[in-house]
């Protein structure tokens, strides 16, 4: 399995699925009482656990709207918070500065290194 890891140079914990990241959840929860969510990371392929408070909800491919290479759908968010949480995530994970801005077909919110 890949090795992926934080902004700090901690490795984080890598799930080769959704269904093992969800198990370790349930665990952490039921003995910790701490709650985290499970997402597939764009830069290893790999699941891994974020805190629930950075939970955001998006769509794949809502809109027309096309990444920057033009062959890719955005991900679309539903609100300007979940954009923005999912812009500080990226910015936690060293991976550059995320911008915030509105959907030009009105749908909802897009992220962009660009600004």
């Amino acid at each position: 399995m890949g090795k992926c890891c934080d902004k700090t140079g901690k490795e984080r914990s890598v799930f080769s699925n959704r269904e093992e990241a969800l198990k370790t959840a349930d665990y952490e929860k039921r003995e910790h009482g701490v709650e985290f969510y499970p997402y597939k990371c764009d830069k290893c392929g790999y699941w891994h656990l974020a805190p629930a408070g950075r939970k955001v909800s998006f769509r794949e491919n809502a809109c027309g709207c096309k990444d920057s290479s033009g062959v890719r759908g955005k991900r679309l968010y539903d609100s300007k918070e979940d954009a923005e949480r999912a812009a500080m995530t990226v910015r936690e994970g060293g991976r550059g500065t995320m911008h915030v801005y509105p959907c030009p077909e009105g749908s909802g919110w897009h992220l962009t290194h660009k600004f």
